[in-house]
């Protein structure tokens, strides 16, 4: 979406979200199994993902200036979704990580994922939204997070490509 330069990428961005709200087909017989991705991961124990709310993204950015994103260990259990995720639109975050410690050390990726997803939530309503570095344990991790940590990275594949997914890449480095 962001990948050439235009005047204004978050006015390129609404005209997107207002061009393909509501044109996902709701047909029945499309696997649907996603939706419930934390929860049935969880439950399997075979990968350990959490979605956050969107809405969450958007309050992290207005309440304090120079905030980045933060670490799921850092981040507090209310801040995602857990169990069903059903009407909710799924929006998987591609990102360039900034810094190899930290892929958003000043803010960038917040400030603009957060106002993308303010212009979402207004045509589309309420969403879940995976980012790696919140969504997923990051180091320094416990033995326990290790563990998780291995066999989840594999499962993320599905959270890209997956048909009841919105993948937003962004492009856009300081």
């Amino acid at each position: 979406l962001f990948g050439v330069r235009k005047a204004n990428p978050l006015a390129e961005m609404l005209s997107l979200v207002q061009r393909f709200a509501g044109t996902q087909p709701k047909d029945q017989s499309r696997d649907t199994s996603f939706t419930q991705l934390p929860e049935r991961y969880l439950e399997t124990g075979k990968y350990d993902i959490l979605v956050l709310k969107a809405e969450r993204i958007v309050q992290s950015a207005r309440e304090a200036r120079g905030q980045h994103l933060a670490r799921r260990q850092d981040l507090p259990r209310e801040a995602f979704y857990t169990g069903k995720v059903e009407n909710r639109a799924i929006i998987v975050v591609s990102y360039c990580w900034l810094t190899e410690e930290d892929p958003d050390p000043e803010g960038l990726h917040l400030k603009l994922l957060a106002r993308l997803l303010q212009l979402f939530i207004a045509a589309n309503g309420d969403a879940a939204v995976f980012i790696d570095y919140c969504c997923l344990y990051q180091a320094p991790r416990t033995k326990e997070q290790e563990k998780a940590s291995d066999a989840t990275l594999r499962g993320t594949q599905n959270l890209y490509a997956h048909q009841e997914t919105w993948t937003w890449c962004m492009k856009l480095l300081p």
